[in-house]
């Protein structure tokens, strides 16, 4: 055995000794950055449509009340992870970049949400939990550029690791009687039926509703099966009847929606 790959052998077993939950989660975090660089480390479970659950994260607890708790309240339901979890991808690792179009850097979501929170990149390993339910444990880097190709090989290699750290996190807080998401989950899918009700028209909240799971008006208009610029009108009309500027305007008020109910 060559001698890189003892050492490789040695520090898996060191992470795999480690107690279920975050005990061992941590022992992984710092296992991945010896094979890349990495500022932050975020563990959340998607279950179907309901609001993503914290299973572990590496944030201060400023970063945390900030980015976390407001990405838990509405912001998530435009996150590409999350898009793509509710498309049941296999287990695996996807870069954001590889995830999202050339003008995601001028979403509202990426101004609001990666760009304050000064995110270069974001890898995440997929792990399928249960049917429709994926853990997404993202790599987040502020600095040095985008993952590198030999990074992300070398990640890609470390996915069993990980896919077993997360599984046995999740047996165990299922154990310790944790639910898949809290019982007021339901409050999202009530406050989509309801949101612009009495204010905007019944075509105008579907366009409301796609907005603000982060499609564009091109997107809107493939799958409503009307003209871009049909989107246009209905996305102008609806944000002056709610007294909105845009995209991140109109997220925010759902939030405050969502917070009332």
């Amino acid at each position: 055995m060559r001698r890189q790959d003892a050492a490789w052998t040695r520090q898996v077993v060191e992470v795999l000794k480690q107690p279920c939950g975050s005990m061992q989660l941590q022992s992984l975090t710092k296992w991945l950055q010896c094979l890349s660089v990495v500022d932050h480390f975020v563990l959340f479970v998607y279950d179907g449509d309901q609001k993503p659950l914290l299973l572990f994260h590496t944030l201060s607890e400023g970063l945390k009340r900030i980015f976390i708790e407001w990405y838990k309240q509405g912001s998530y339901l435009q996150n590409p992870f999350f898009l793509a979890c509710r498309n049941n991808p296999g287990n695996g690792v996807c870069c954001l970049r590889d995830m999202t179009s050339d003008g995601f850097q001028d979403s509202d979501y990426f101004k609001n949400y990666y760009s304050y929170l000064g995110l270069n990149d974001e890898l995440g390993f997929f792990i399928n939990l249960q049917p429709k339910c994926t853990a997404v444990f993202s790599l987040m880097r502020r600095l040095g550029g985008g993952f590198r190709s030999d990074e992300i090989t070398l990640l890609n290699n470390a996915l069993p690791v990980v896919d077993a750290v997360v599984q046995s996190a999740w047996h165990e807080h299922r154990r310790s009687g944790g639910t898949s998401a809290p019982d007021n989950d339901k409050k999202v899918n009530e406050t989509f039926e309801s949101f612009g009700r009495g204010l905007i028209t019944r075509r105008e909240r579907e366009v409301a509703r796609l907005l603000l799971r982060g499609h564009s008006s091109l997107a809107i208009s493939q799958l409503l099966k009307i003209s871009n610029g049909t989107v246009k009108v209905h996305r102008r009309n609806l944000y002056e009847k709610l007294g909105v500027r845009s995209q991140s305007d109109l997220l925010g008020l759902f939030i405050r929606c969502l917070e009332s109910n």
